[in-house]
């Protein structure tokens, strides 16, 4: 198997302010956001070709819910993570977490790939939404392995025009724009569409009822599968 070959940014709201249209109550969306990034990060951590993984957040507690390996990273700071072996290279990939300074998406994403650069440098680097619950590690690896042959790519959302992934090759930098009409405009920017080889699962991001119910059906990663028959429960 060659040798792991991309650090992977993970932008993740403040819980409060996250998936505010999936729900009204405010307690099980906060917990949905949660179950949703922890998912997240677990299959990228998890997924052949990926050597790191920097996750950049404002969530206070969110540092201290992934692998006891992590630790915070200041922005300006050029440390390494304690799970590498002599050559730098973690593994499994390593995951940093990086203080969000509230600039908005594409600030976190453009703070996440330069900590990338300076803790990993020479990997590729891509952008992975937090809210991807049916997310499986062969398949974002998969992805991955298309992405190489391209300066930049893009993989659509299911509906075709927002974006889940954005990735770019070592000699290039991500151009973020995210928001609605993402796809369309990382397309005009030069990205190549990835999406023909994404598996639903790197496609179905949740911001409403219905887009979590076809991730379910698709089959839920673990936490956010503990969380809902959690619910079951409560609700039988």
């Amino acid at each position: 198997m060659p040798p792991p070959r991309w650090a992977v940014v993970v932008p993740v709201k403040r819980w409060a302010g996250a998936k505010t249209r999936l729900t009204d109550d405010v307690t099980r969306r906060q917990a949905q956001a949660r179950a949703f990034a922890l998912d997240v990060v677990a299959a990228t951590r998890s997924a052949p070709g990926v050597a790191g993984v920097v996750v950049v957040t404002g969530e206070p507690t969110l540092d201290e819910l992934l692998s006891p390996r992590s630790r915070p990273v200041a922005s300006g700071s050029g440390g390494r993570t304690a799970a590498e072996d002599p050559a730098g290279v973690p593994h499994p990939a390593a995951v940093v977490v990086v203080s969000d300074e509230g600039g908005g998406l594409d600030d976190s994403v453009r703070l996440g790939a330069e900590a990338a650069r300076r803790l990993w440098p020479g990997l590729d680097v891509a952008a992975l939404t937090a809210d991807l619950p049916a997310l499986r590690p062969a398949d974002l690896a998969a992805v991955l392995a298309a992405a190489v042959h391209h300066r930049h790519g893009v993989v659509a959302d299911t509906e075709g025009t927002g974006t889940t992934m954005l990735t770019a090759t070592a000699a290039a930098l991500l151009r973020p724009s995210f928001g609605p009409g993402s796809f369309a405009r990382h397309r005009r920017l030069g990205a190549v569409d990835l999406s023909p080889v994404a598996a639903p699962g790197v496609r179905r991001d949740v911001d409403v009822g219905a887009h979590l119910a076809a991730a379910r059906a698709l089959g839920l990663a673990p936490h956010t599968r503990a969380l809902d028959a959690a619910a079951d429960d409560v609700s039988d």
